[in-house]
């Protein structure tokens, strides 16, 4: 490609909402690596083989603790994106992210110091979780909206792929030195990146906001579109932007129950826990093909590849049918895991040759929760929020996903442990049921509409159901 038609492509608006995005998340791969990065030495750490030495118990409540910075990011994060902006928040944890690498890499074997990190990371993993998503609806076209939103779990995804990789080849230094590196190419890529156009008009600066909107659709007439953020934001702000917002209308009332029932069944099914303990579950089965290593650098690349499939389908399916479509996949995958758990602990049947039928429910419980549950997650908790709450909305719902994950982090190695990781996998799977039935009756399609298109429909619907 000539440098001509390379400048000529950057001028396109797609390319420019694609390119902010992506810089946008690339912060979301940082937090997944700040997530997971001792799952690689999940073995080596708590057997005495590695410079860093735990208990079984203390390595779930390394685990585990990031949820506790999350909970305590949540809210602030809110406050701050709303007064500050999106981007000025999401790009000052750049520096945050440098910070704990270098102190990790320091003080490694400290364990207080290593509970003080996770506990930053957590709040860092609270501004990606709630911030971001927000940021990257806002500056998106609606009929991309939903790709570009579902990219979240893409480079969510991405950082754990990253992090097997890395944890595989490389020594501890090399792989500290290599996660430094991805917050200080953030900083560099995304302070390039213009601001929501929404957050300009929340503070009233109109030409801000309508040079932000003419850089991401450069090129294109904006002058409707300009029209119709600012009034949709200015009929949106006529209303107070008080935490009890949230729960003063039954319209507010109900976006908030579909957001929470949506990031409760997405947190509940057991994805995020499964894969921090992964190496850890595969070890108890022996196979020839694959260590539990290579089994979940696997894993990691699955998750990546169908995570960035699925955001071809969800503006053009629909959110609700592909929900469904994951949903019923992760009942199903996670009742077979669950079986073949069973009788491997439970009975004295040698099911080890047979280790084909776990990697099968594993693949298909990769690949049905990322087409559709995980991927929608961040675009429903971005679209289903008025502009004066969407922030506030946004951080409740990280809240309650840093909740979700806390209890699982910290329950799944008692349930293995006094009954069995089979049971963990049923849970899942009445968790996943039970999403089917609440999704079905509660989802309205947001499918291609407006924010303000969405809130109209919804706001209907509880006027309907008020006669």
């Amino acid at each position: 490609m000539s440098a001509k038609c390379l400048i000529k492509w950057t001028r396109k608006p797609l390319f420019r909402q694609i390119f902010a995005s992506i810089s946008c998340y690339i912060v979301v791969m940082i937090s997944s690596t700040c997530y997971y990065w001792m799952a690689p030495y999940a073995t080596s750490i708590t057997s005495n083989k590695h410079d860093i030495k735990l208990t079984l118990s203390e390595f779930a409540w390394l685990t585990s603790i990031i949820e506790v910075g999350a909970i305590i990011g949540c809210l602030p994060s809110a406050y701050i994106a709303d007064r500050w902006g999106r981007k000025t928040l999401i790009l000052s944890s750049g520096p945050v992210y440098i910070l704990m690498w270098i102190l990790t890499g320091l003080c490694s074997e400290n364990i207080i110091v290593l509970y003080i990190i996770r506990i930053l990371q957590g709040i860092g993993l609270a501004i990606a979780d709630s911030v971001s998503s927000v940021y990257v609806a806002e500056i998106s076209s609606p009929n991309r909206r939903g790709k570009l939103v579902g990219y979240f779990t893409v480079f969510w995804n991405l950082g754990m792929l990253y992090i097997y990789t890395l944890g595989n080849y490389l020594n501890f230094i090399q792989y500290i030195i290599c996660l430094t590196a991805l917050p200080i190419f953030f900083c560099s890529v995304y302070i390039l990146m213009p601001e929501s156009p929404y957050y300009y008009f929340m503070v009233g600066n109109k030409a801000k906001a309508k040079s932000s909107l003419a850089w991401l659709r450069y090129g294109l007439d904006i002058e409707d579109e300009y029209k119709d953020i600012e009034n949709a934001v200015i009929a949106d702000m006529k209303n107070t932007a008080k935490w009890k917002e949230l729960i003063s209308t039954k319209c507010n009332r109900r976006a908030l129950f579909i957001v929470q029932m949506v990031c409760i069944s997405r947190y509940m099914i057991g994805l995020i826990t499964f894969a921090a303990y992964a190496e850890e579950a595969l070890s108890k089965v022996d196979n020839n093909l694959f260590t539990p290593r290579d089994l979940s650098v696997i894993m990691a690349l699955i998750f990546a590849i169908t995570a960035f499939i699925s955001t071809f389908f969800s503006d053009s399916i629909g959110r609700r049918k592909m929900l469904l479509f994951s949903l019923i996949g992760c009942v199903i995958s996670n009742t077979l895991v669950a079986i073949y758990y069973y009788i491997l602990e439970k009975t004295t049947i040698n099911i080890k040759p047979y280790a084909w039928v776990l990697y099968l429910g594993l693949v298909c419980f990769c690949i049905f929760s990322n087409a559709g549950l995980v991927q929608l997650m961040p675009t429903i908790k971005a679209e289903y929020f008025p502009t004066h709450i969407r922030s506030k909305g946004s951080a409740v719902t990280s809240l309650m996903a840093a909740f979700c994950i806390f209890i699982q982090l910290r329950m799944y190695t008692a349930i293995n442990e006094s009954i069995g990781i089979y049971m963990n996998f049923l849970i899942f799977a009445l968790f996943a049921f039970v999403a089917i039935i609440l999704v079905k009756v509660y989802l309205t399609e947001s499918a291609g509409k407006t924010f303000a298109q969405i809130n109209e429909e919804i706001k209907e619907i509880t006027e309907t159901l008020k006669k």
